[in-house]
């Protein structure tokens, strides 16, 4: 196998790989289905970063006096925009979970 053609072979190799690793970040990101009535929902936002949680998000316990409980659509309108990690609203649990 001559160096060109193990470089060509690379080169399809990390261009799949990477590929992949795109699509699985595109579909972790995807935000969850929010319960029905979404804007009366109440959320956490953290008025110095203007990100806003549900209130059961780990990253709310670091905010300290800089968070408010407000409705989701108050949050929006304040200019507050969703927590990357749990997408700024709770999602809809099953009676008993």
């Amino acid at each position: 196998m001559s160096l060109n053609t193990r470089l060509r072979r690379l080169l399809e190799v990390s261009t799949a790989l990477m590929l992949i690793a795109f699509l699985a970040t595109a579909l972790a990101l995807r935000a969850p289905e929010p319960r029905s009535g979404a804007a009366d929902n109440p959320v956490t936002l953290n008025i110095r970063t203007m990100v806003y949680h549900c209130p059961a998000c780990d990253l709310t316990r670091h905010c300290g006096t800089d968070c408010v409980v407000l409705a989701l659509a108050e949050a929006r309108r304040r200019g507050g925009r969703p927590c990357t990690t749990c997408g700024g609203i709770c999602l809809a649990r099953a009676p008993g979970e």
